[in-house]
């Protein structure tokens, strides 16, 4: 009977460095799917004498991974002993029907009916390892003895997962030869909060005492699991993993700035910005210049312009170009190129660099002008994942960048703030004491600090905090990349209504979950940035059944 039912961090080094949970090799074309043998340890549910569903779901289960590691599938199992997955307090979904929204936490409960920390430890392993698809096997107990046949589930919000039920239910019903109860939707816990294609299937009732004897015999129950296994095979025989949503793609950073180029200024752009594809971290406290010029970002490197570059600055004719990057990285033969590529006279185009990155940031604060909204941003020029966001919620509001070091104020950065005292009206901190320390935020106006150290719970806080209630233009986008998040940044400054969500490819943190669940009765439009080796086509899908 159902009940149905990490920390993430990104670094500098040399571009962007990630910690992410290993996750099997997936460099094949075969799929990876986790089964989840339902109950288990202390939590049982239907029963016929010696008949416990707990250990027929286990049994059937470990059938079908058997059968589909022997068709060449990757298989992991929540569990595969009769064993409890979790008694832990974790952090679980939640409803406030106070504040309409969804929250993501501990609850302090460990025990419950259901029990959601169990089953949000067995929705863990698969969202926190990418899994392809998700299958959870139970087996169904009613007052009636007379109750009989077998059922597949889906969630209402999951279309593919809809879609598999159909094939499982129909292979089950031609295996077993069981009454067809049909394959249904419902909002199982587990089938909600999987981030991928989910399923939850009733076998046969253990409540009734013909199919209790047949779930008791290993030749039912691998007729069970082969119908499993076959509808899973049908139902991928189909491609289901067509591409969804709008892509910003290419082989290299610098054609998925193109790509996002020609999208967002189709008629041309009168400025650009270009930057090092090598180390971008300069251009992205030019988030708030990109804004205010309307500019999209293009990149080069110190060996010159791809190809597709110089056709994108032809197409754009900008009247300036704007580079944004030491010589060392980008040096004047690049310059040089871009100007001729886009057909500008020598001089039309100009570098913004300083002695350092604190600098540079600061001079592109002073270069975008005005503070209309009366807030600066200020990150550790060191921490990528902070950077990247506070990038993201300057590009969302204007609000110019600036760095901190170590914790301290570097002398741009107390020149800038000083130069432009009357205008600062809030702070926005990003970044814990080794971003500025309490001591010196002490000295800052009005400060809003946000420090969550799990690097995607941070983004997702800036992100309603730039957002608010309006529409939501969402960048998906990965932090192992800065130029693609940089890219991203660029395209929600045009948006400026934008925001930039970030997740580690196959694995969507429930935090930016959160955020795409919260914005649902907002006008949203969502664009992956990355081409499909770094962001595969199963984003698409994780972010639609998201935003039902």
């Amino acid at each position: 009977m159902h009940t149905s039912h990490r920390r993430h961090g990104a670094f500098f080094a040399a571009t962007l460095l990630v910690a992410v949970l290993a996750v099997p090799s997936l460099a094949s074309a075969a799929p990876y799917v986790v089964i989840d043998p339902g109950h288990g340890g202390i939590y049982n549910h239907a029963r016929l004498g010696r008949v416990r569903e707990k250990n027929i779901n286990l049994a059937i289960s470990l059938e079908v991974a058997r059968q589909l590691r022997a068709a060449g599938y990757q298989v992991a199992l929540t569990r595969t002993n009769d064993a409890t997955i979790n008694v832990r307090d974790i952090p679980t979904w939640g409803y406030d029907a106070g504040t309409g929204l969804w929250a993501f936490r501990s609850d302090g409960r460990r025990y419950g009916d259901p029990p959601l920390d169990d089953l949000q430890a067995r929705v863990d392993l698969a969202n926190t390892t990418g899994a392809d698809v998700f299958i959870s096997i139970h087996n169904n107990g009613a007052r009636s003895r007379r109750a009989n046949g077998t059922e597949t589930w889906a969630s209402p919000r999951d279309l593919l997962g809809i879609s598999l039920g159909r094939y499982i239910q129909t292979a089950d019903v031609q295996q077993t030869r069981l009454r067809n109860r049909g394959a249904k939707r419902t909002d199982f816990y587990v089938l909600r909060w999987s981030n991928m294609p989910a399923v939850l299937i009733e076998g046969a009732f253990i409540s009734n005492y013909r199919e209790a004897r047949l779930l008791s015999n290993s030749k039912f129950r691998s007729k069970l699991a082969r119908g499993i296994v076959i509808g899973l095979q049908r139902w991928l025989a189909t491609n289901p993993y067509k591409p969804l949503l709008t892509r910003y793609a290419g082989d290299s950073p610098a054609d998925v700035a193109v790509a996002a180029s020609r999208a967002g200024w189709p008629s041309g752009a009168t400025s650009v910005l270009l930057a090092s594809s090598a180390d971008p971290r300069d251009a992205l406290a030019a988030a708030p210049l990109a804004r205010v010029l309307g500019a999209p970002i293009l990149f080069a490197d110190s060996t010159g312009l791809s190809a597709a570059t110089c056709v994108e600055l032809a197409r754009l004719r900008p009247t300036s170009i704007v580079v944004v990057g030491e010589t060392s990285l980008l040096p004047a033969s690049v310059l040089t190129s871009a100007s001729a590529a886009a057909g500008l006279a020598p001089g039309s185009s100009r570098r913004i660099v300083g002695a350092d990155h604190f600098e540079t940031a600061a001079l592109l604060a002073t270069e975008a002008g005005t503070i209309a909204s009366g807030t600066v941003v200020i990150s550790s020029g060191d921490s990528g994942a902070d950077l990247v966001s506070a990038a993201a919620y300057s590009a969302a509001t204007g609000a110019p960048l600036l760095l901190s070091a170590a914790g301290s104020l570097p002398a741009p950065t107390i020149t800038f703030l000083a130069a432009h005292a009357a205008e600062i009206t809030r702070t926005i901190v990003v970044g814990g004491e080794s971003a500025v320390t309490s001591e010196t935020a002490a000295g800052l106006v009005n400060v809003t600090r946000f420090a969550d150290p799990d690097a995607f719970a941070n983004n997702a806080a800036l992100m309603r905090s730039a957002v608010g209630t309006s529409a939501v233009t969402g960048l998906v986008v990965s932090p192992a990349s800065a130029a693609e998040c940089l890219v991203a940044i660029s395209s929600a400054a045009r948006a400026r209504v934008g925001a930039v969500l970030l997740n580690e490819g196959r694995i969507m943190s429930p935090f930016t979950r959160r955020f795409i669940v919260n914005s649902r009765g907002r006008p949203a439009r969502y664009v992956v940035v990355g081409g499909f080796a770094r962001q595969p086509v199963l984003v698409d899908w994780m972010v639609d059944k998201a935003t039902h």
